[in-house]
């Protein structure tokens, strides 16, 4: 996750933050108040999955957009939040914006 944040804060226009696990990850969703995006590995450490994160993340913020990032393509797509879009590593700095555009897109409903 380090070299996503990375990516976005050399962007300059999203503010990044990281986290490496899924209550870290929750204790900034809560702290934070209002995050636009939140960009998650499908896979996480331990029980807790990415799907549980978009979740959590939507319950706090219904209007957050969501990428979800792993090596292999998942199978369960059809589980997803509608406005989640998936990004298969590895991917680059265009690759991680454009996802992060449709799935804003996908929530403001001008696609999918």
């Amino acid at each position: 996750m380090e070299t996503v944040v990375s990516l976005l804060e050399n962007v300059k226009a999203y503010a990044a933050m990281g986290a490496s696990s899924f209550d870290a990850a929750m204790a900034h969703l809560a702290d934070r108040g209002s995050v636009d995006v939140l960009v998650s590995d499908y896979r996480l450490w331990k029980a807790r999955s990415g799907l549980e994160l978009c979740e959590a993340a939507i319950a706090l913020n219904p209007a957050i957009a969501i990428v979800l990032i792993s090596a292999e393509s998942p199978d369960d797509g059809e589980l997803w939040p509608k406005r989640a879009v998936f990004l298969q590593k590895p991917f680059g700095k265009l690759d991680l914006l454009h996802a992060i555009a449709a799935s804003v897109a996908k929530l403001d409903g001008t696609t999918g």
